[in-house]
């Protein structure tokens, strides 16, 4: 069983990363994922109303102007995934967990993910611009102590600073593999490469342009049948 970990930040007025975390949650819960979900959210109202037995929100309270949200999404990003680490510290010893997933709320699976863990790693990553993608990446649960005291303590969790944690870690560190976790903006990745994936992370965009196109993924992997049969339910 694995341990996935998310982090939501909305403010007034920009609701985008709502709507782009609960895709992600939903393509995770639509293509079985093996073990719990863990969302922290600095909004009070639950992503899912209706409660799933593998998913468990959180709030957090911090609650960032639409102002900041607008001109630093860097920074908003960042403040995101800090929250992980810190659920990563609260969450990691509950249940014998296989992985512990970080993964941002951009992302979406458009298949099932048991595979990518099959591997006797220590650490699973795949690599932007030669270093490990921060907004997704996975490390074996017995090892997550570990890596949160080496990450200490600037707590940090930037590409580079992932990259030297693994590096000082001198664990077993695997790419995951070739074609499953993708951005847009890859070198050589088109669109039937994202199609084909696992993973997308739709980083390096702009919010609007993440949420739709996580959505529109979401959509054609789940009901993008060849015979067009959602298409037909719409107009019953």
């Amino acid at each position: 069983m694995n341990l996935a970990i998310t982090t939501i930040l909305t403010s007034q007025g920009y609701k985008q990363w709502r709507s782009c975390g609960k895709t992600w949650i939903s393509s995770l819960l639509r293509h079985q994922w093996e073990g719990k979900i863990a969302v922290y959210r600095n909004f009070p109202q639950l992503l899912f109303p209706v409660s799933r037995t593998d998913l468990f929100e959180k709030d957090l309270p911090l609650l960032l102007d639409s102002e900041r949200a607008a001109q630093q999404p860097v920074a908003w990003k960042q403040i995101a995934r800090n929250h992980q680490l810190t659920g990563a510290a609260e969450l990691y010893r509950d249940l014998d967990y296989n992985w512990v997933v970080f993964a941002d709320a951009d992302c979406v699976a458009l298949r099932n993910l048991d595979h990518l863990f099959d591997s006797d790693a220590d650490g699973l990553v795949s690599l932007r611009d030669g270093l490990p993608d921060p907004g997704f990446f996975a490390i074996r649960a017995k090892r997550v102590g570990e890596f949160l005291d080496i990450l200490q303590p600037s707590m940090n969790l930037t590409a580079k600073a992932l990259g030297a944690t693994l590096r000082k870690s001198g664990w077993r560190i695997k790419n995951f593999e070739r074609g499953e976790v993708l951005r847009p903006g890859d070198p050589g990745v088109n669109l039937s490469h994202l199609g084909a994936a696992a993973v997308v992370h739709f980083s390096r965009l702009d919010l609007l342009t993440r949420q739709r196109l996580a959505f529109g993924f979401h959509m054609m992997a789940v009901y993008g049948d060849k015979d067009g049969l959602f298409q037909d339910i719409l107009e019953a």
